[in-house]
């Protein structure tokens, strides 16, 4: 199995899902989350969007931060079983 395989695989996520420092925030004074966030920002208020689906959601801060900041409905997919339970709990 190649490093390239093993980005894919469950076992590849579950084991950085596991050693995940948590909580984690999305911090807009530092550069990339304060970019992220101006991008996402444009596109909601342009769009009027009212949900957000993020796929591979684990350990994401992005699903309370878009939820508490634009009042979106958010909902996560991860297909590792520690994902799915840290984003319950962040919930």
């Amino acid at each position: 199995m190649t490093d390239k395989d093993k980005l894919s695989s469950k076992e590849y996520w579950d084991d950085v899902l596991k050693k995940a420092n948590l909580p984690l925030i999305v911090n807009k004074k530092q550069y990339s989350p304060w970019l992220i966030n101006t991008f996402i920002e444009e596109f909601i208020n342009n769009n009027q969007y009212k949900t957000l689906l993020e796929v591979g959601s684990g350990s994401s801060a992005w699903l309370p931060f878009l939820s508490n900041e634009y009042k979106l409905k958010v909902s996560g997919l991860d297909y590792s079983e520690i994902g799915c339970k840290i984003c319950e709990q962040k919930s």
